[in-house]
């Protein structure tokens, strides 16, 4: 008897172990799907590298200047700006499609990783600046915000793909050639990433004013309530 009770614990705990190994297989499939569909689809850039048309929107005009700016910056700097325009993304946020995009293009020189990624998806209306590591210190995700609000969304609102491009790309141009010390370039969103002085000092002051007053009054014997 003690057998038998014994055999059926083990049959349960074995189907349990069974059921656990199919979903996971299951789980770890769907997902492995997931991802080979992004890979498929854009598993390597155009014979251009730097721009990337996938979804069709831009001028011969704008994928030009975009060819034209991309090596520019290359030969100047080392680093490297891809564009990229896509449909849609499948079963991902922008954020994370990006970043999976930059590292599989491998964009940036090598052992740099001083690469730029801009990603337009037409459908999901979406546009993120994907920035390595080598180029973090001259645009983070801050500055990446507030560029794409001035330069690029504005346009976008009105379907203007190729005036948002254009824009952005000639801020980023600036951004790169300022951090590799090219003469003439111009960062102008370098002053919003700053506090800026004077109020800075204002409010120091009046801060110790503020501390100094209290430690007084503590050493005066605290504050006195009047009756």
């Amino acid at each position: 008897m003690k057998t038998y009770m014994k055999n059926i614990k083990d049959m349960k705990v074995l189907k349990k172990v069974v059921i656990t190994c199919i979903f996971t297989l299951v789980f770890i499939t769907s997902l492995m799907y997931s991802y080979a569909k992004v890979d498929s689809s854009y598993s390597t850039p155009t014979n251009m590298f730097y721009i990337n048309d996938f979804a069709n929107i831009l001028s011969s005009e704008t994928k030009n200047y975009v060819l034209s700016k991309g090596k520019e910056i290359e030969d100047k700097t080392t680093a490297q700006l891809v564009v990229t325009t896509i449909d849609k993304i499948n079963g991902q946020d922008i954020e994370t499609f990006s970043n999976e995009l930059y590292n599989k293009w491998r964009i940036g020189s090598k052992g740099k990783n001083n690469g730029i990624l801009l990603l337009i998806s037409k459908e999901d209306r979406k546009i993120k600046i994907e920035v390595g590591y080598g180029l973090e210190g001259a645009i983070n995700d801050a500055k990446a915000g507030r560029i794409l609000d001035d330069t690029a969304i504005p346009y976008l609102k009105n379907n203007d793909y190729d005036s948002a491009v254009k824009n952005t790309v000639e801020v980023i141009q600036q951004i790169i050639y300022k951090e590799y010390g090219v003469e003439g370039a111009v960062d102008n969103y370098e002053k919003s990433e700053k506090i800026p002085l004077i109020p800075l000092i204002f409010s120091i002051i009046i801060f110790i004013i503020i501390i100094t007053r209290y430690i007084i009054i503590f050493k005066r014997g605290g504050f006195r309530v009047r009756i």
